[in-house]
C-alpha cells in the first residue's frame, strides 16, 4: 500500500514536468532572454532573484521541522552531508585536476545525499 502512494504521487508529480516543458518552455525562455537583451544588469538581476526565490523555498522545505526536536532536524543533516560531498567533489576538481568530475559533481552528491538520508535517519530516531 504505502509503495503503491509513492509510485503514484512520483508519477502524478512528474507529469506536469514532462507536460509543461516542451509545451511553454521556449515561451519561458524567450521571455527570460528578451528581459537580458533589454538590459543586461536588470537582467541579471532578475535571474539573481529567480535563483533566490528557489532557493529560498528550498531552505523553508528544509527548516520547516527543526522545532519539532532533533527528529526534524534530519533534512539540516541530510542537506550538509549533500554539500560535505560536493565539497570533497570540487577538491578532487582542484587538487587531483579531475576536470570531467566537474559534470558529475552534482548528480554525485544528490545521490550520496539520498543514500547517507537512511542512515542519518536511523542514527537519529535512536538517539532521540
Amino acid at each position: 500500500m504505502v509503495f503503491a502512494t509513492i509510485a503514484w504521487v512520483m508519477t502524478l508529480g512528474i507529469i506536469p514536468g514532462t507536460v509543461l516543458v516542451p509545451t511553454i518552455g521556449k515561451k519561458i525562455e524567450n521571455g527570460v532572454m528578451r528581459i537580458r537583451s533589454r538590459d543586461e544588469k536588470w537582467g541579471s538581476l532578475f535571474m539573481t532573484a529567480l535563483f533566490l526565490g528557489m532557493i529560498s523555498a528550498f531552505l523553508g522545505m528544509v527548516f520547516a521541522t527543526v522545532s519539532e526536536g532533533l527528529r526534524g532536524w534530519i533534512p539540516c543533516f541530510v542537506m550538509l552531508a549533500s554539500a560535505l560531498i560536493m565539497c570533497v567533489c570540487a577538491v578532487f576538481v582542484r587538487l587531483l585536476k579531475w576536470k570531467w568530475m566537474e559534470d558529475y559533481a552534482l548528480p554525485i552528491s544528490m545521490l550520496g545525499g539520498m543514500a547517507l538520508s537512511i542512515p542519518i535517519t536511523d542514527i537519529v530516531n535512536a538517539i532521540a
